[in-house]
């Protein structure tokens, strides 16, 4: 099962590369007049965009008994 759930998340890699490798060379030359530069600066700013939006996200509360391990001091149920 292991190579299986491999297999699928490599699919979530490898898509996104493929499409990346087919149309961005044509946006390229069509919206930066083939600049590279300008696609780098376009990852700059969405990059920074990125930063300040993840702030907005709200946390959930977490109780202390859902923590991995019970926090500090947590004792574990004993087998009856």
């Amino acid at each position: 099962k292991m190579g299986v759930y491999m297999g699928i998340f490599n699919f979530f890699i490898v898509i996104p590369q493929l499409v990346a490798a087919t149309v961005l060379g044509f946006l390229l030359r069509i919206l930066f007049g083939g600049a590279p530069i300008y696609a780098l600066v376009m990852g700059g700013v969405s990059l920074v965009l990125a930063g300040a939006l993840v702030l907005r996200v709200p946390q959930a509360a977490v109780r202390r008994d859902e923590t991995l391990g019970g926090g500090v001091g947590a004792q574990r149920a004993r087998p009856t």
